[in-house]
């Protein structure tokens, strides 16, 4: 029987609908979990993504679009501890029985989750740079 927690913790999650009828267990994850948890975190996530860019002190908000897109590329890319507190962030969304299905395919979702976020991130750079600025 879920637990309460795990039980809210679906509740709260927005509908993504894509159909994982012939999606294998690793890419049905993907869309049955890591995109809508994605989908609810990503007001959080835009903002630890331009805290980490002002932190840096890139001038992020004043590059041309192809190098914001480069710079987020290689942030996310490279800086383990944001894609930690990014991992993070997801995985303290999963109900228990998720939290099993991670433990049995770290590597397959970590990958799946920085590709994610480095699309979302990516799609949303606009937002990303307005963030930036508004933290001046």
């Amino acid at each position: 029987m879920p637990s309460t927690r795990d039980d809210n913790l679906k509740s709260i999650r927005p509908d993504v609908p894509v159909n994982t009828e012939d999606s294998h267990a690793v890419e049905a994850f993907q869309h049955e979990v890591l995109r809508p948890i994605l989908k609810l975190l990503n007001p959080r996530v835009l903002d630890l993504v331009a805290d980490t860019l002002e932190r840096y002190g890139t001038g992020f908000s004043t590059m041309d679009r192809p190098d914001q897109v480069r710079r987020l590329e290689n942030l996310l890319g490279q800086d383990s501890r944001l894609k930690r507190t990014l991992l993070g962030m997801v995985i303290g969304h999963f109900t228990s029985a998720e939290m099993q299905f991670y433990l049995q395919h770290t590597a397959e979702v970590r990958r799946r989750t920085v590709e994610l976020v480095t699309e979302r991130a990516r799609s949303q750079v606009n937002e990303i740079a307005e963030r930036v600025k508004a933290e001046k």
